[in-house]
């Protein structure tokens, strides 16, 4: 077995280990000892965990992170709803009115 395709088979068995990833949709290719990383998880934090992961194997001597951060349909949202999810929270502001505070926040978006 060459050197890349037996890095690249520790990798994925690192990823495949490793509790913080879901490594299903995970692709790893090795060149000259050169880790890439592609694909798509649910966090940041589950993007950095596999390049840690990676990064661990005796031999690569490097890491390409290209894997892509697809969060959840329902946590994203848009500028209007962050605003108005601030603007309750502050809600009750002593100083202003709950209005006084969402117009300060719609304001500050493009």
């Amino acid at each position: 077995m060459s050197t890349d395709s037996r890095l690249r088979h520790d990798v994925e068995a690192e990823l495949d280990w490793d509790t913080r990833i879901d490594d299903r949709r995970i692709g790893v290719a090795v060149r000259n000892g050169v880790v890439s990383l592609t694909g798509s998880v649910s966090s940041y934090f589950e993007r950095q965990a596999a390049e840690d992961a990676a990064q661990s194997v005796d031999g690569v001597l490097a890491v390409a992170n290209d894997i892509v951060v697809a969060l959840p349909s329902d946590l994203i949202c848009n500028d209007a709803e962050i605003a108005e999810d601030a603007a309750t929270a502050t809600f009750p502001w002593p100083s202003k009115p709950c209005s006084t505070v969402r117009s300060i926040f719609l304001k500050a978006l493009p």
